[in-house]
């Protein structure tokens, strides 16, 4: 009995021993699986080239009309959505499985965008073979009745699939729209009307608001004129206007959107009087302010000017800055350039500031003569 309960006990710690051994080996299978995906997880930046090759290949057989980077975009969703379903424990490399999957996108993305039906397109490809093969047998080009009795069909039914084909053609807008093969006929284009071109009574609403614009930021105050016209007609950073009028960047911007607001609220007061609010009866200084400044942009033109086809301007001005600096500093812009090129103005806090006023305005003349010379030309 002694010995059965030993042999009982060795049997049951061989099992013991055994369960421990596939739990091992279970760990071990689980840590390789984990091991192998994160080796095996492919980076789609690799397979992008393949990617192009396909969609070029692809390409090559369908209507000139579809874009190649369009092409490019459906095998990227393929590309994607290969990387997501791929099982690498199925035993298929990943270039075989990831190739297919491009394909079928991009072949996919072709038949959203074909305008007849699939069946359509079958019995046009079928009828086309037959003709193309009755031709070569017979001679000469084989009647629709011929054809029909060679696809199983009827007459009306191969011209129905012909008309709905012919329908569904896609031509690019540069291409002759006659049938001379040279292109000397006129072009689809000149034959569609231009549904995005303006309206003409959208034309004179635009210029109405150019001129209500251009007004508006003639009548801003002098600084707030400024960091209009450098920050959107110059280009100029935050940071430069701020150098050139000698504040901090975050002043320029607060001057910036002080003014945006001005400008806002003046447009709308000319062109929507009825959601523009009420200055007619002002209290306080700003309201006051504010209604002078709508008072001065409504009258600063009349609706002729406003509407006409004359170069309206932006007052843009640097010489009161630049002889605040002459005035203070009791020497003139010539001057201060001869010191400022010699090396002679360490001792002038406002060297850099003067220097950089007087390469502006004269950048912005230059840029002034040219206009005027290219209009009176």
């Amino acid at each position: 009995m002694v010995g059965q309960q030993m042999v009982g006990q060795q049997m049951v710690g061989q099992q013991m021993v055994g369960q421990q051994m596939v739990g091992q080996q279970m760990v071990g299978q689980m840590n390789g699986l984990r091991d192998r995906t994160e080796t095996t997880r492919p980076d789609l930046g690799d397979y992008m080239p393949l990617v192009r090759q396909i969609a070029a290949q692809v390409a090559g057989s369908i209507p000139r009309h579809v874009e190649l980077n369009e092409l490019v975009s459906a095998g990227s969703v393929g590309l994607v959505e290969a990387a997501r379903r791929f099982d690498p424990d199925r035993g298929v490399r990943f270039e075989a499985y990831v190739a297919e999957r491009i394909r079928g996108s991009i072949i996919d993305f072709l038949r959203s965008l074909d305008w007849a039906p699939r069946s359509v397109r079958s019995n046009g490809k079928r009828i086309e073979e037959a003709r193309t093969r009755l031709c070569g047998e017979l001679g000469r080009p084989a009647t629709d009745d011929e054809v029909a009795e060679a696809v199983g069909l009827g007459p009306d039914d191969v011209r129905a699939v012909q008309s709905s084909l012919s329908t569904a053609t896609v031509l690019t807008l540069d291409r002759s729209a006659g049938d001379d093969e040279d292109g000397d006929g006129d072009s689809v284009a000149a034959g569609v009307s231009d549904d995005t071109a303006p309206l003409p009574d959208e034309i004179l609403e635009r210029k109405e608001l150019c001129g209500y614009l251009a007004d508006a930021v003639n009548c801003l105050p002098e600084q707030a004129r400024t960091v209009i016209g450098l920050y959107y007609i110059e280009g100029m950073q935050m940071s430069e206007i701020g150098s050139l009028l000698g504040v901090t960047q975050s002043r320029a911007s607060q001057i910036h959107s002080a003014a945006l607001t001005l400008l806002r609220d003046a447009i709308r007061a000319q062109l929507d009087p009825e959601s523009a609010p009420d200055h007619s009866n002002p209290k306080g200084r700003r309201a006051r302010r504010l209604s002078r400044f709508h008072t001065a942009v409504a009258g600063a033109s009349d609706w002729k000017s406003r509407l006409g086809d004359g170069h309206r301007t932006i007052s843009l001005d640097l010489d009161r800055m630049i002889g605040d600096l002459e005035e203070r500093h009791a020497q003139q812009s010539d001057e201060f350039l001869a010191e400022h090129r010699a090396g002679n103005t360490d001792g002038n806090p406002d060297a850099a500031r003067w220097a950089l006023l007087l390469d502006k305005s004269q950048q912005i003349r230059d840029k002034r003569d040219r206009q005027l010379g290219s209009l009176a030309s």
